[in-house]
């Protein structure tokens, strides 16, 4: 319920106070919607992303995402890419765009850990 007054002013003859609103109710977005700040009703969960009911969405397993802003997720063929994460989290071994790179100290194609000369 919203408690509102209304003061004053030379434009108005009378006064309003502590007028009360009907009850307002929020409803809850289901189980694979998502809520965007600023519009009236849930959106669906895109592909690749996990949806709480929230406005947090989270990756699934190989799926990457840029950013906590973007609704875009990423499928992520390497395998290394990191579920429940808000961005693109990638395995210790992996890094950068889709985890496509390896880790400092690592090389090869499955990103293996580079052996001291």
């Amino acid at each position: 319920r919203l408690l509102f007054s209304l003061l004053r002013s030379s434009l108005i003859s009378t006064a309003v106070t502590n007028a009360t609103s009907r009850p307002i109710e929020a409803l809850g977005c289901g189980r694979n919607e998502f809520w965007v700040p600023g519009k009236l009703a849930c959106s669906p969960c895109p592909t690749g992303a996990y949806c709480n009911s929230s406005r947090h969405l989270v990756t699934h397993p190989n799926y990457w995402r840029a950013d906590n802003r973007t609704l875009t997720f990423l499928s992520c063929d390497s395998g290394v890419c990191l579920a429940n994460q808000t961005t693109g989290a990638c395995a210790p071994t992996h890094q950068g765009v889709l985890c496509a790179v390896c880790a400092e100290g690592h090389a090869g194609k499955e990103c293996h850990v580079c052996r001291s000369l």
